[in-house]
């Protein structure tokens, strides 16, 4: 027997300590690893920040700005509140405080879809993230009182010694001396919005090129008359080309915010918009082409995103003669992407729109994909009540997880207040649905009205679109609808239980996690197989789960392609159309971040007719593929480019119409982008 000597138990003490201290170290060691590089900024010493919240992330606190947000059509605006921080690299904790002193009974944190759960203690919530997110929290249901949580980036500080660079750093600015003066962009200059900068003013560029507007601060117009200086857009795009918009947060805009007017080359990404008064859309592409919207944020008091064809160019906003008609009126408004984007409309008006105003020859190609509609009062709308052929255009795989008070979608070519061409009607021409869930009460999801029998809506296809909590086939509903010819309702699947509202969250270095939505009735279980971009072979999975199955043994820094299909009593589904998800790289595993390279590669038009033009923003170091795969992976041109070509069109002219997905790489890129193919008619 051991004798417990004073000695004996110093020895043991100094050893379970040493154990405990290594232990702590390993630990810490671990968390340090897995913790974020943070960045905050202090807001402007002239501003008040929010009484409503405290906020901290990773304990560090941020400064949290008052605003007001739309709550419903023709009724007034409630307080609300945001904030926003950089990072980059690992796991960041969100703690907020509610100092109201009400009682929280439930927190949603919006959009659902990114799975995020918030735990509530007394006056406090916190959840973490270990991605970059925009997030909408609203307390106990109610819009009132809310917020607006948005992370970044980390961004590259720009060099102030360029003379080209407009630079606002920390600080509260007023353009005009009264916030209501306008900056004016010259070709090739850049806008630099800072972090913990509150600029109050319109953004203007005018005829110009090679235009950045950037950053992470933010532009207000509290300062501006609602539809003030003649109804100038707040950040206004009037002609020109290859201007980009990313990063920076626009707050309560005077009017419609962002406007490219007869502009081409556009890339809007990673803006954040929060609006309160009315006719204050958020996004609203104008005669223009090459619009691509990506990863943005829009809370707007009016429709989030409309494409227009505008008589007017916003210096005579009520004209309707013949002398301005031209100003805008002969440009096309066409190959427009909206993807990976937030959108609600709190006045309850559209979440994406084409029209009302459609003076233009054609308005056509666009894709609206993989996008979260919070609510809206009609969620897709299509209103062709002037001159333009209104053709091309898909809605696909976007979540709607809202029961609208209008419609899932609205349709029609009649006349309102907003159409200019009096004696002209709009005409329809491949109009396409495709794998949507609506919560919208199926009672009343969809109206199409054409403007008499001699001018129908027709060329209107819904495919694997089902609506209310039951999934009910959209075209089992009451619909409201006249004057309409050759509208399909495709089933999605070859038999009875597809699966639907397919999308992949919770992507790591070796891991991703598909999620679907089935369809009744009678599935018994489903087959997923995925395989590595440019891979022969198909890794396939079974799975009797109704709501998502996670992948491992993934490569990391890798693009994968997927697809589903249902096994029924009536028989096994065809397979779903292809999509696309990439793995993280070693170097950010934690960050759930994966740069593809798309910075560096253009590829329009998109939609296109026949050829694609690819080109590369800088100088790659090696021939490289262009790979095209239709919708069941099978490769259908192959094109091998030297590195010296910086620009090429493939010819896909022999490619029937259908969704393509474009695989771009050598050693350094890989990059995935889906084509629409259609013929523009």
């Amino acid at each position: 027997m051991k004798i417990l000597t004073f000695e004996y138990i110093k020895t043991m003490f100094m050893k379970l300590l040493t154990i405990f201290l290594l232990i702590q170290l390993a630990f810490f060691n671990c968390f340090s690893k897995a913790q974020a590089n943070v960045v905050t900024y202090p807001g402007p010493s002239t501003m008040t920040p929010s009484t409503v919240f405290n906020v901290t992330v990773n304990g560090e606190s941020l400064f949290v700005y008052k605003t007001q947000m739309g709550n419903g059509w023709q009724k007034p605006s409630v307080d609300a509140a945001f904030t926003y921080f950089d990072f980059d690299g690992g796991n960041v904790l969100v703690e907020i405080e509610d100092k109201t002193g009400r009682i929280i009974n439930s927190v949603k944190v919006l959009p659902e879809s990114k799975g995020i759960k918030p735990v509530i203690s007394g006056s406090k919530i916190s959840f973490s993230i270990n991605a970059h997110q925009k997030l909408w929290i609203k307390i106990n249901n109610d819009a009132t009182n809310s917020l607006f949580l948005f992370s970044n980036p980390i961004l590259k500080a720009p060099d102030k010694n360029d003379p080209n660079l407009i630079y606002y750093g920390p600080g509260e600015y007023y353009i005009g001396g009264n916030g209501a003066g306008t900056v004016t962009l010259k070709s090739n200059q850049t806008l630099f919005v800072d972090g913990g900068a509150v600029v109050h003013g319109f953004i203007l560029t005018q005829e110009a090129t090679n235009v950045k507007i950037m950053g992470h601060g933010i532009i207000d117009g509290n300062y501006i008359a609602p539809k003030g200086n003649n109804g100038q857009p707040f950040l206004n795009i009037r002609g020109g080309s290859n201007i980009s918009v990313s990063g920076v947060i626009l707050n309560n805009s005077p009017h419609w915010t962002v406007v490219p007017v007869r502009a081409s080359q556009v890339t809007i990404d990673n803006i954040k918009i929060i609006n309160s008064r009315g006719n204050s859309d958020g996004i609203d592409p104008c005669n223009s082409s090459n619009v691509n919207i990506n990863n943005c944020f829009i809370a707007s008091y009016d429709d989030a995103i409309s494409t227009k064809g505008c008589v007017w160019n916003f210096t005579y906003p009520d004209s309707k003669d013949a002398a301005h008609s031209l100003i805008n009126a002969q440009y096309k408004c066409q190959y427009i992407n909206v993807v990976g984007s937030t959108l609600f409309s709190t006045g309850q008006c559209g979440g994406i729109r084409i029209g009302d105003e459609t003076v233009a020859p054609e308005m056509s190609d666009m894709l609206f994909e993989d996008n979260d509609i919070i609510d809206a009062g009609n969620c897709f709308m299509v209103d062709a009540g002037d001159r333009a052929l209104v053709s091309n255009i898909l809605f696909e795989n976007n979540r709607l997880p809202a029961n609208f008070p209008g419609y899932f979608a609205s349709i029609s070519n009649l006349k309102t207040e907003f159409n200019y061409d009096l004696g002209a009607i709009g005409k329809y021409k491949n109009i396409y649905f495709r794998n949507i869930w609506s919560m919208r009460d199926p009672n009343t999801t969809a109206t199409i009205g054409g403007y008499d029998a001699v001018h129908p809506v027709t060329d209107v296809t819904f495919e694997g679109v089902v609506c209310g909590p039951k999934k009910n086939k959209l075209w089992e509903a009451t619909w409201a609808c006249s004057n309409y010819a050759n509208i399909k309702y495709i089933d999605g699947g070859a038999t009875p239980g597809q699966v639907s509202n397919r999308f992949v969250q919770e992507i790591g270095k070796d891991t991703a996690t598909i999620h679907w939505d089935i369809l009744p009735p009678d599935y018994q279980s489903f087959e997923l197989r995925y395989r590595k971009i440019g891979a022969t072979d198909w890794i396939t999975q079974t799975s009797t789960s109704t709501t998502g199955y996670k992948i491992i043994g993934l490569q990391a820094g890798s693009d994968y392609e997927w697809q589903i299909r249902t096994i029924s009593t009536p028989g096994t589904s065809e397979w779903s159309y292809l999509q696309v998800f990439s793995t993280v790289d070693d170097a950010s595993s934690s960050s759930l971040l994966k740069e593809t390279g798309k910075n560096q590669i253009k590829c329009y038009p998109n939609p296109t007719n026949d050829f694609i033009k690819v080109t590369f923003n800088n100088t790659i170091d090696s021939d490289y593929s262009a790979d095209v795969f239709d919708s069941l992976g099978k490769l259908m041109l192959s094109t091998k480019i030297n590195k010296s070509e910086q620009e090429t069109n493939l010819d896909l002219s022999r490619l029937s119409n259908g969704i393509y997905v474009l695989n771009i790489h050598n050693s350094s890129i890989n990059s995935t982008f889906k084509i629409f193919k259609t013929t523009n008619l």
